[in-house]
Order: C-alpha cells, then sequence, then structure tokens
C-alpha cells in the first residue's frame, strides 16, 4: 500500500480516525478530533493544540475513501517545490 504525507493546510484530516502524523520533528498514531482548536487523542492520552499537525499519513485507500485523488496531489505537491 502506498502513501505520502500531505500537508493539513493542503488537506484537512479526517476526524475520529487513526492516523499517523507529523508534528514537530515527531511522527507518531493519533486520532484527531476539532472542537475549539484540534485535540490528538493517543494512546491513553489527549493533547489540546491550537493547530492541526502539519502532516499527516494519506494512503491510496484512504485517499479513494475520501474522494481524492492521490495522484493529482502530489503532482500539485511537485509543482509547488520546485
Amino acid at each position: 500500500m502506498s502513501g505520502r504525507f500531505v500537508h493539513t493546510s493542503q488537506i484537512s484530516p479526517p476526524q475520529g480516525r487513526a492516523l499517523m502524523v507529523r508534528c514537530g520533528g515527531l511522527v507518531f498514531s493519533a486520532t484527531l478530533r476539532r472542537f475549539s482548536g484540534w485535540t490528538l487523542v493517543y494512546g491513553s492520552s489527549e493533547a489540546s493544540m491550537p493547530n492541526p499537525p502539519e502532516e499527516w499519513w494519506l494512503d491510496d485507500a484512504l485517499a479513494k475513501e475520501m474522494g481524492l485523488d492521490i495522484d493529482a496531489i502530489e503532482a500539485e505537491r511537485r509543482t509547488l517545490v520546485m
């Protein structure tokens, strides 16, 4: 299964689903909830955040479920980087 990290500013992550997120150089699995800011739920802990994590892992299956064209997202990202 392939996938890639996408910027949260580009595509908002789904809520209530366990995802791999990258935040401040750390990568971990968490569930995101949005209520008066963002809440990361990981294990039995929760952390409130004013902003969502920088990036989250979008795989092909989730992209299809969300109705996203992952190849178009990757092509757009490459255009912005170059």
